[in-house]
């Protein structure tokens, strides 16, 4: 007949079954806990936005959720501009100080350049027991070249990629340029306006008009800077061209005097105000050449950029290269280039100043 175990090892045995269920259960919600835990540490998060986003970088797609359509540049446009910046480069992140409690801040480059950068910010309305992050303010960043400055006179109107720009860009009024050296004071229109567009990723399409619609020149500076010029006047070639031609290179002759091809003063000075300082110049200018020649001739000379500032003065430029011979000798070439400044002198328009390009 077999012994029953006693009421005390059946008691003994399942309180060692139930404690060990109690344990299992607890290290089950333990792990689950310590995996929650550790899942919501920023650097988790923050990683797999890395993944998600960066890994393999879409500029497409990152443009798109930076939101980038800007104020002047399309999304496409920043894309390009994005695949430019980072294809075959190594793209790695970083955090950064965020200045903000509760926060993470992350910047992303492409082998050493900056170009990008994202938040973790506190999910309040995650149902997690400890508390979660979530990525938040993705931003793109550019060079500080990237800025964009542009002068132009201040009656102008300016566009950039198609934009015009307002008045909330304009960093400075009423800039005096090279033509406000040589028009009168009174004549108001030939001051400048400068304006700054930042956070551009690409090179702008920059355009600049009149008043009447007419499109200005516009030349980038060797120091990054767009300048319009004024618009030209074309109207002014066909009534000028000539005369101020035939006068310049009377002028060049008459500046580098040679015995053989003498120019006198006379011959000269109806070309010129006679009340401008400049025409007393010329009178009084030491003009014996010290290489006297036997003739001369002249290449690419021509006149242009014809800028009407009212109905009194205009200007134009004027370049030819002056081409000296004499017997035995090598040519010698005299390059000139210069801005005629003229004004209304009793209903003929004579030269008053100039200056030198």
């Amino acid at each position: 007949m077999r012994k029953e175990k006693s009421l005390f090892w059946r008691i003994y045995w399942i309180a060692l079954a139930v404690a060990a269920a109690i344990v299992v259960v607890f290290l089950i919600w333990l792990m689950s806990l310590l995996r929650d835990y550790e899942a919501a540490q920023p650097k988790h998060v923050a990683e797999d936005i890395f993944k998600t986003y960066f890994e393999n970088f879409d500029a497409d797609k990152y443009a798109e959720t930076c939101s980038t359509n800007g104020e002047f540049e399309s999304t496409e446009e920043i894309a390009s501009a994005l695949r430019s910046m980072t294809e075959g480069k190594e793209i790695k992140y970083y955090r950064v100080s965020s200045g903000m409690e509760q926060s993470y801040k992350y910047i992303v480059k492409a082998d050493d350049v900056k170009f990008a950068s994202f938040k973790l910010v506190e999910d309040t309305e995650s149902k997690n027991r400890f508390t979660t992050y979530k990525a938040t303010d993705f931003q793109l960043y550019v060079n500080a070249g990237e800025s964009v400055v542009i002068e132009a006179p201040k009656d102008y109107k300016v566009y950039l990629n198609g934009k015009e720009l307002g008045e909330d860009k304009i960093t400075e009024k009423d800039i005096k340029t090279e033509e406000s050296f040589h028009i009168p004071e009174e004549v108001q229109n030939i001051l400048y306006n400068r304006y700054t567009v930042s956070g551009l990723m690409s090179e702008p399409q920059i355009k600049v008009t009149d008043a009447s619609g007419a499109e200005a020149n516009v030349e980038k500076l060797e120091n990054g800077t767009y300048k319009a010029s004024f618009v030209y006047d074309e109207s002014l070639k066909p009534k000028y061209h000539e005369w101020i031609l035939k006068g310049m290179k009377r002028y060049a002759e008459y500046m580098q005097h040679s015995s053989n091809n003498p120019v006198t003063f006379g011959e000269i000075s109806v070309y010129f105000d006679p009340a401008s300082d400049l025409y007393e110049d010329i009178k009084t200018e030491e003009n014996m050449f010290v290489w006297d020649y036997d003739s001369v001739e002249y290449e690419n000379a021509d006149t242009g950029e014809y800028i009407k500032y009212d109905d009194n003065i205009f200007s134009c430029r004027v370049t030819f290269v002056q081409i000296l011979h004499k017997t035995g000798d090598e040519d010698y070439k005299d390059y000139l280039d210069l801005t005629l400044y003229l004004r209304n002198v009793d209903g003929e328009f004579l030269i008053y100043d100039m200056g030198q390009n």
